[in-house]
C-alpha cells in the first residue's frame, strides 16, 4: 500500500525547507517516499502566473500527473496538491479552471497545512482561511497541530484514512522537526 502526503501553504511559508529536512530524516530512516511540486514541469516554459493561461496550463499537468501517481506504486511526498490548486484559482479569479481537476486529482492521505507567522508573510491570513475552507469542502478533517520555524502547521486527514504505523512514523518526524 502506498501513501501520500502533501505540504500546503502560501508562497514564503517554509513549505521547501520543511521538505528537505523530513525527506532527509525519510531517507536517513530507510524509508522510500519520491517527492514531486504541484507545477514542475510548467514552470520551466511558462513564466506567466495568474493568468487564464497559466490556469489552463496547470489544469493539464494537473491532469497528467495526477493520472501517472495512480498507475505507480511509490510513496509521494508532494510539494503542493490540487488544493493549492483551488486556492490559488479561487483567490486569483479562475475557479472555472482549477474546479475541473477535482474528479481526477489523487487526494492525498495527510495534508500538512503550513501557517506562516503574519510578520514573515503579511498576506498569508486570507490564503490559510481559503486553505481551510477548501479543505473542509473536500472533506479532510483536521486531527493534530503543531509549530515549526516559522509558525503553525495543522494535519489533515480524509476520514477513510487510517493512520497506519507508516503514516504515524512520518507525522512523528515532521512534527519532530
Amino acid at each position: 500500500m502506498t501513501h501520500s502526503i502533501a505540504f500546503c501553504g502560501v508562497d514564503k511559508a517554509g513549505k521547501t525547507t520543511l521538505i528537505n529536512k523530513v525527506c532527509k530524516r525519510f531517507s536517513d530512516n530507510g524509508w522510500k517516499w519520491e517527492r514531486y511540486h504541484q507545477n514542475k514541469i510548467m514552470k520551466k516554459f511558462y513564466r506567466h502566473q495568474h493568468s487564464r493561461a497559466w490556469e489552463w496550463l496547470n489544469y493539464l499537468e494537473l491532469r497528467y500527473r495526477n493520472w501517472r501517481w495512480r498507475h505507480i506504486n511509490i510513496n509521494l511526498i508532494l510539494d503542493r496538491c490540487y488544493i493549492c490548486a483551488l486556492v490559488y484559482s479561487n483567490l486569483e479569479g479562475f475557479p472555472d479552471i482549477a474546479h475541473r481537476i477535482k474528479k481526477y486529482a489523487l487526494k492525498p492521505d495527510i495534508i500538512i497545512l503550513i501557517e506562516p507567522v503574519e510578520e514573515i508573510v503579511p498576506h498569508a491570513y486570507g490564503f490559510t482561511r481559503e486553505y481551510k475552507k477548501i479543505l473542509m469542502e473536500e472533506e479532510y478533517e483536521m486531527f493534530k497541530k503543531g509549530s515549526h520555524l516559522f509558525g503553525r502547521i495543522t494535519f489533515w486527514k480524509l476520514p477513510e484514512v487510517d493512520i497506519t504505523p507508516p503514516l504515524n512514523a512520518a507525522i512523528e518526524v515532521i512534527n519532530a522537526i
